[in-house]
């Protein structure tokens, strides 16, 4: 889902996420069904989607390629957005707390 129009689609459904909490609810329970009745698209049938909370406790989660079903090499697609590829740069990292 590396397509720019499904990247917006995504930090649109992020930041809803943020501030309407039956919307929060939707994604981690139904998560296509919320993207469709909120912004009117239908996400392909092939692509899982998945919605997680990170936990109060953790200050990173990072989600691993599963090794046993063979996800060990990045696709061109992902190649190019881990290398800064086409997408807009990433924003300024937040100033350190310390």
């Amino acid at each position: 889902m590396s397509d720019p129009g499904n990247d917006r689609l995504l930090r649109d459904a992020s930041l809803r996420a943020a501030t309407d909490q039956v919307f929060r609810k939707r994604l981690l329970t139904q998560p296509e069904q919320a993207i469709y009745d909120a912004f009117g698209v239908r996400l392909p049938s092939s692509h899982r989607l998945r919605f997680i909370e990170k936990p109060a406790d953790v200050d990173t989660l990072i989600v691993l390629p599963d090794l046993e079903n063979g996800q060990v090499e990045l696709d061109d697609d992902q190649l190019d957005a881990a290398a800064g590829g086409e997408d807009d740069p990433p924003p300024p990292p937040p100033p350190s707390p310390w």
